[in-house]
């Protein structure tokens, strides 16, 4: 997590050196100049080439830490875990071995170091939080989230934090350049931060186009500026911003002593809406040139200010301080939050939701790993803070979480975290509180009666539920929401059942209703009967018939009348494929009643194959693959789809070459549908390859994304879902594709979809 604090917090004790044998290596000495001058991006090519030869703790901890503080946990992990088996290793090592192991979810491995480390030390309370956190997290990480959690849009690969609300605005910390002349902070490899400002709504939909909060020159200086928090009516930020002195030259940021570089509390004042700058910016009064002042928040009512600082004597590394305005509109000296909130660890980032709620993040309380938020009532009488609690997951988690900002319903809020997601670095979330509760009723398909004695099994990835029902055939369960369920019902003296969903739910606490349909053994019954004839009219034979549908995979074949009689299953959406080599693919959806009738049922489908006479040079052979959606391998029923090819080229025509064209559906952006096919393409060329079919006979395995369509789904280019195109490209693309066949816009079912995922094959003769 990027924390723009004093770097010396990080590696207390750690400043290591060599031996002057040691020295004489280039590369160590290089690396370890970086290192003192916390420039750990820099740091970490030179380590890398010279640890193993080197082989001692220090060089494995040192490049520990530069993994550590860059967000590469699982390359520290290694290191540490060779550091620590080592002789002589310092105590330090074996506390942020721990720590890390903790953020990466390994929590027994984390206790037993964290209690080689208590062994070797005082008593720590803090050390023993973690500890008991190692033994509470992983049920705290299993139980069912207080809402959703979305990864906000206008995130980038690199770091974007703190956000704070501000007149319609979100305002956030970002290392991304827009426009300006800023240095690269050798700590991160990259940009220094700035504050900037996207357009958010309270139910997350957020821009991506990024605006500097003010034109001030004195805001988004040279190094680092921010976290922000803003006054109730938005007139003054307080910001924080790297500690410089200017000369006639140049700005630069200074440290103390101890060469660390220190942070600063900014007060920017009067705001002018019009030209969209602060009139006045000013420096809060207890900054220092001995230590950090910095992540202030103020109260919505403006007489108390929180800030986080390693001033001396504190309880831990930094904690935080409240200072309160008095009769003069002047803020009292700084007073210690007191000994529960603040702790051995970390204390930062504090947020007042109110004047007397507060909010901040914590390594030293017991939580689930790095940074956790945590909330604390303030008594305005006593001016003490209660036991903090930790607000729990979604929003927190085995990573640094931190920065918490809340709108006034207290429904939803953003928040910022270093977690893995498809952006890189630290990233702002938006979360919603929400509970989604699932009431389950399971009856008689026939007599509509709830079934009583019935079992039901509600399983995901994260929990499951086994039980029978209620005398009224129900079950209500809370959910996870938007995770997939799998859902099975089962009686004695019914077929079982089963199928897939998830719940995610319109309101703050939404109860969903579904009902599930049990059909007696012996009840009615429900056929299917197909009919296959050429274009003379004549049965066609020889033809395969895929039927597919949920939970019923079938591959049979039509008798010597070109017909096929089966049973199916009610409640089922099924599609039928009918091939056969040499002739055009055909394919017809079923879709089967609710089995509430006595009487059996009968469903007829006619199909007409075209079929060649002979395969010609460069003919098209269509085959459907049942791929999954967005998937490439292939499941059994897929590979019986290829063997009536692996059939032909091997018994039919053994000297015949082959092309390969991969197609996907439009459902994803073209760049991403392209790739797929071509995995696609791999998969089956393989496949082929693996039943014998030699290499040298394919002579192209291709894949061509979505541009060449049965269907063709204008639905997909408008969608806001393909985020892959502009407005402008949709457009063209609607048009272009729509338009030009005459049509209306199709929203395609997903039989459409399946037929779009199909392989085509070019005969070759040789």
């Amino acid at each position: 997590m990027k924390l723009i604090f004093t770097c010396a917090l990080f590696l207390s004790g750690c400043l290591l050196f060599h031996s002057s044998s040691a020295k004489e290596n280039n590369d160590l000495m290089k690396a370890n100049y970086y290192y003192r001058h916390f420039a750990y991006h820099e740091a970490i090519p030179y380590y890398e080439k010279i640890a193993d030869q080197i082989n001692d703790w220090q060089t494995y901890s040192q490049l520990g830490d530069c993994y550590r503080l860059t967000n590469s946990f699982t390359k520290s992990a290694e290191c540490y875990a060779k550091a620590v088996k080592m002789q002589g290793c310092k105590d330090p090592v074996f506390l942020y071995y721990s720590q890390v192991l903790m953020g990466l979810e390994r929590y027994e491995e984390a206790g037993t170091w964290l209690k080689e480390y208590q062994k070797r030390n005082k008593p720590d309370k803090r050390v023993a939080n973690m500890i008991a956190a190692c033994s509470s997290a992983p049920k705290k990480l299993r139980a069912i989230p207080s809402g959703t959690v979305s990864l906000c849009d206008f995130n980038t690969d690199g770091s974007e934090f703190a956000p704070a609300l501000w007149r319609g605005s979100l305002v956030f910390t970002a290392d991304t350049v827009i426009n300006l002349k800023k240095k690269t902070d050798n700590w991160t490899g990259n940009s220094y931060y700035n504050i900037y400002s996207v357009t958010c709504d309270a139910n997350g939909k957020c821009g991506n186009e990024y605006s500097e909060v003010a034109k001030s020159k004195n805001v988004n200086i040279k190094y680092h500026d921010g976290p922000c928090t803003f006054s109730a009516d938005g007139s003054t930020m307080y910001f924080t911003r790297n500690r410089y002195v200017t000369n006639f030259f140049h700005k630069k940021a200074i440290a103390n002593g101890d060469t660390t570089v220190l942070l600063e509390i900014m007060i920017a004042s009067d705001y002018d809406s019009t030209k969209k700058l602060f009139k006045k910016i000013t420096p809060f009064q207890y900054n220092s040139d001995e230590y950090s002042v910095a992540h202030p928040t103020v109260s919505p009512d403006g007489n108390m200010l929180i800030f986080s600082s390693n001033m001396p004597g504190g309880i831990g590394g930094t904690d935080l301080y409240v200072c309160r305005k008095d009769n003069n509109g002047e803020w009292s000296k700084p007073e210690n939050a007191g000994s529960l909130v603040n702790t051995a660890g970390e204390e930062l980032f504090p947020y007042l939701a109110d004047d007397k709620t507060l909010y901040f993040s914590s390594d030293g309380h017991e939580g689930l790993g790095g940074l956790d938020i945590y909330v604390s009532g303030l008594d305005n009488k006593s001016h003490t803070f209660s036991t903090p609690e930790n607000i729990g997951i979604p929003i927190n988690s085995s990573y640094d979480d931190i920065s918490l900002a809340l709108y006034a319903d207290g429904r939803s809020s953003y928040f910022s975290s270093n977690r893995p997601a498809a952006k890189g670095g630290d990233n702002i979330y938006f979360y919603k509180r929400r509970k989604v509760y699932l009431k389950l009723t399971v009856i008689d398909s026939i007599t509509r009666q709830p079934l009583s004695r019935a079992h039901v099994s509600l399983l995901s990835s994260k929990d499951t539920l086994t039980t029978q029902v209620n005398n009224n055939g129900q079950v209500i369960k809370q959910m996870f929401p938007g995770l997939q369920y799998k859902i099975s019902a089962s009686d004695s003296g019914y077929f079982p059942k089963e199928y897939f969903n998830s719940y995610s739910g319109n309101k703050e606490v939404d109860t969903i209703s579904e009902t599930v349909a049990l059909y007696k053994r012996g009840a009615a019954k429900i056929f299917l009967h197909l009919t296959v004839k050429g274009k003379d009219e004549q049965p066609v034979t020889g033809v395969n018939v895929k039927l597919e549908a949920k939970n019923d995979y079938r591959s049979l074949e039509v008798n010597s009348e070109g017909v096929l009689v089966t049973t199916l299953f009610p409640e089922r959406d099924y599609i039928v494929d009918v091939t056969k080599i040499e002739c055009k693919t055909a394919y017809v959806s079923v879709k089967t009643p609710d089995n509430y009738r006595t009487n059996d049922t009968t469903i007829y489908k006619a199909v007409s194959l075209l079929c060649s006479e002979g395969i010609q040079e460069k003919d098209t052979l269509d085959i459907v693959v049942p791929f999954s959606f967005d998937r490439a391998y292939l499941s059994d029923t897929a590979q019986e789809r290829l063997n009536s090819l692996v059939d032909y080229l091997t018994n039919k025509h053994p000297t015949y070459h082959i092309k390969l064209r991969a197609h996907a559906d439009c459902r994803g952006n073209d760049n991403y549908n392209l790739k797929l096919s071509q995995r696609r393409a791999e998969s089956v060329r393989k496949y082929l390859v693996s039943r014998k079919i030699n290499a040298s006979r394919i002579d192209e395995s291709k894949g061509v994304g979505e541009s060449e369509p049965k269907f063709v789904c204008c639905n997909c280019f408008t969608t806001p879902t393909d985020i892959g195109r502009t407005k402008e490209a949709n457009e063209k693309k609607d048009r272009e594709q729509c338009n030009k066949k005459a049509k209306s816009v199709i929203e395609c079912s997903e039989f459409e979809h399946y037929q779009n995922r199909y392989l085509q094959v070019i005969i070759l003769k040789r």
